[in-house]
């Protein structure tokens, strides 16, 4: 038998042509301006008034969401397999999707003005809620300032009233206007209660320090007084004391003044009697003188007897000087002849002192050691 041939079923292809596409008989996009239309249908513009209509506006605008996004990912499928018809693609699916965005755009509108409503009401409660805690706080802060402001103007005397006033304080506040930050009462007390320990602690401090500083005042003045009693005593004793030395040192300068006045007298008589001695002595003196110049006088006198008259004598004698008196003039004469017309002048005592003042010396015995020989003795 010859073997059976297989019967092959052909099917139809149907031919087009993308330049007259029609997006609406695509496969991809046949069913959606059904769904589409029924999610226009099924999910209504919803005026929000409660929760129950806002949740219902959420689903509606969901599902509308969820047709668009469907479609756009027809976009995406479509755009992959026709580049070519893309422009038309997109225009169709544009015109799809405005049957539901108007109704998205006016329910996301909604939908914004509700949470941006809710937002507000959730910004003014969290506003009041901290506005409260605020308030609580400042009130636990205001308490805690202002104990802390009496402790610091507290004074010793002060220090039982001020315990007992606070005791009363914070035993007798209304702990339910604190709400939930009640539990930090207790930790405020204790933070005043230390602060006030503190500043009683000082005060106690400073009112000991006082105390003492006064007791060593007292005791300084007590001992300044004493000192200054003792001092005055002491002072009394020195005066008797001083008293009676300046009536010694009196008496010894009375003694002093009369020896004193012994010693001028006798001083006095002293100097009288030096001074008498001394008048004898230049009386002496002067009739020595008075002697020497007439015995000067009379040497003179024989020389001249003994030399021609237009004979001078020579100023320079060898061993004699001016106011030598020459005994044996013949002999030397002899000797030392004089010049002619040469005049020899024998010096006198008188004319030695005048020759003294016109010389300007001050010293006479050294000039007259510079100028003349010892005279030869009477």
């Amino acid at each position: 038998m010859p073997p059976k041939v297989k019967e092959t079923a052909i099917a139809e292809v149907q031919v087009f042509s993308l330049d007259n596409l029609n997006p609406a008989l695509l496969p991809e996009l046949a069913t959606f301006k059904e769904s589409q239309l029924k999610v226009v249908e099924d999910n209504p513009f919803v005026v929000i008034t409660d929760t129950a209509s806002r949740d219902l506006a959420k689903k509606y605008r969901t599902a509308r969401v969820s047709a668009r996004t469907a479609l756009l990912g027809q976009d995406k499928l479509i755009s992959s397999k026709f580049n070519d018809a893309k422009t038309k693609a997109k225009s169709y699916i544009a015109e799809l999707i405005a049957y539901t965005q108007p109704g998205e755009l006016e329910q996301q509108k909604e939908i914004d003005r509700d949470e941006a409503e809710a937002e507000f009401k959730r910004q003014e409660k969290a506003r009041l809620e901290q506005q409260r805690i605020d308030n609580i706080k400042k009130e636990l802060e205001d308490y805690v300032a202002q104990w802390k402001a009496d402790f610091n103007i507290m004074s010793f005397e002060s220090i039982e009233k001020v315990f007992a006033d606070f005791l009363e304080s914070y035993t007798t506040y209304d702990l339910t206007v604190l709400e939930e930050f009640e539990p930090l009462f207790p930790s405020k007390i204790e933070e005043l209660t230390q602060y006030l320990y503190s500043k009683t602690y000082s005060l106690t401090e400073a009112e000991n320090t006082r105390l003492e500083k006064d007791r060593m005042e007292a005791e300084a003045k007590k001992f300044a007084e004493e000192k200054a009693e003792f001092e005055a005593k002491q002072k009394a004793i020195e005066a008797e004391n001083q008293r009676k030395q300046l009536e010694i040192m009196a008496h010894q300068n009375r003694i002093v003044a009369e020896n004193f006045k012994i010693s001028q007298e006798n001083e006095r008589k002293s100097k009288e009697l030096t001074e008498a001695i001394a008048k004898l002595d230049a009386d002496k003196k002067q009739k020595e003188q008075e002697e020497a110049d007439r015995i000067a006088e009379i040497n003179v006198k024989e020389i001249s007897a003994q030399v021609k008259p237009t004979v001078n004598v020579c100023n320079d004698l060898k061993g004699y000087s001016k106011g030598e008196t020459i005994t044996d003039f013949s002999t030397n004469l002899a000797e030392y002849p004089f010049a002619p017309n040469e005049s020899f002048e024998v010096p006198t005592w008188n004319s030695i002192a005048e020759d003294f003042n016109n010389s300007g010396a001050k010293s006479y015995s050294k000039w007259l050691k510079d100028n003349y020989n010892v005279p030869t003795k009477l």
